[in-house]
C-alpha cells in the first residue's frame, strides 16, 4: 500500500523528480509513521535506490529513497537482491537498529534528513534528492561516515571523512511573499522561466500557474500587464495552497491500475 507520493511523474521510470514543495508535503504526511520507528534493515536495490525496513508498535513497512528523485513509504516489502552491495553494507552497518528521532527537510532544498539514535550515538541520514543525488550518514560533528555516491562539486565535496556542507541556502516558495518575488523577476526573461527558477516554483508548477492565469508562457516579464501579474499571484496562491493542503488523488496507469 502506498501511503504518499507527491506527483504521478515522481514514480519509477518517470521523467521528473519530486519538487521541494512535494517533498515537504510528503514528509508532513509520513513523519508520524517514521518517528520512533526502528531501522530493522537496509537494502540497496538494482535501480540504486535504498530501502529502509522500519518497525514500530504502530507501523511495519519500508521507506524507499531514490537519490536525485523522490522518496515514499509503503506497507509490505520489496523484492530484494540476493546479495547486498558493498556500499549497501557500509550504510547498513551504521544505521541498523537505529531509531528515527527526527524527520525534516532542509529549507528550500530537496534534501531530507533523518535524525537517528543508535545505542546513544547521534547520527543523521541525509538524502539528497537533487539532480546529482546521494545518501550519506553523518556523525554528531557533521563528518561523513559513509555515502552511496562520492560527489565533487565546485563548492563542496561529498566523501567519507569530509565535513558535510549542504548547498547554499535558497528561499522556499511562500504565498505571503509572491507579490514581492514577482517584483524582483528578471525583466527580459520569459515568465515561465522566471517563475520556475527565480520564484522557485519549478517547471511543472510554473506552467500550471500560467495556465490557470491565462498568461502566455513565452511572454517576457517586462511585458506583463498589472492585471496579468494579479492573475499570476492569484493562481500561484491557489497552486501552493493546493500542494500544502489539497486532498490526495489516486492516479491510474494507461492500463487502469491504481
Amino acid at each position: 500500500m502506498l501511503f504518499t507520493l507527491g506527483v504521478g511523474s515522481a514514480v519509477p521510470g518517470g521523467a521528473n523528480s519530486a519538487s521541494y514543495m512535494e517533498l515537504k508535503r510528503i514528509l508532513a504526511e509520513i513523519s508520524d509513521r517514521l518517528l520512533g520507528a526502528r531501522v530493522a534493515g537496509l537494502y540497496h536495490l538494482e535501480d540504486d535506490s535504498i530501502v529502509l525496513k522500519l518497525r514500530s508498535e504502530s507501523f511495519s513497512g519500508e521507506l524507499r529513497i531514490v537519490p536525485g528523485r523522490f522518496l515514499y513509504l509503503v506497507e509490505g516489502s520489496y523484492e530484494k537482491p540476493s546479495r547486498l552491495s558493498q556500499k549497501g553494507r557500509a550504510l547498513r552497518t551504521l544505521v541498523e537498529n537505529a531509531r528515527i528521532v527526527g524527520v525534516r527537510l532542509i529549507e528550500g532544498e530537496r534534501i531530507a534528513v533523518l535524525d537517528l539514535d543508535r545505542r546513544g550515538s547521534k547520527l543523521r541520514m541525509v538524502c539528497e534528492l537533487l539532480p546529482k543525488g546521494t545518501i550519506l550518514i553523518l556523525d554528531e560533528d557533521d563528518r561523513i561516515l559513509a555515502c552511496l555516491h562520492k560527489l565533487e562539486m565546485r563548492d563542496r565535496r561529498i566523501a567519507p571523512g569530509e565535513r558535510y556542507v549542504p548547498p547554499p541556502a535558497k528561499p522556499a516558495p511562500e504565498c505571503e511573499k509572491l507579490e514581492e518575488i514577482l517584483g524582483r523577476l528578471t525583466p527580459r526573461r520569459s515568465v515561465v522561466s522566471a517563475l520556475a527558477a527565480e520564484a522557485r516554483l519549478g517547471g511543472r508548477y510554473a506552467e500550471e500557474v500560467l495556465h490557470l492565469a491565462g498568461v502566455d508562457f513565452s511572454k517576457r516579464v517586462r511585458d506583463l500587464s498589472g492585471e496579468e501579474v494579479d492573475r499570476i499571484i492569484s493562481a500561484a496562491r491557489k497552486v501552493l495552497e493546493s500542494i500544502r493542503g489539497g486532498e490526495p488523488v489516486v492516479a491510474y496507469s494507461p492500463e487502469g491500475e491504481a
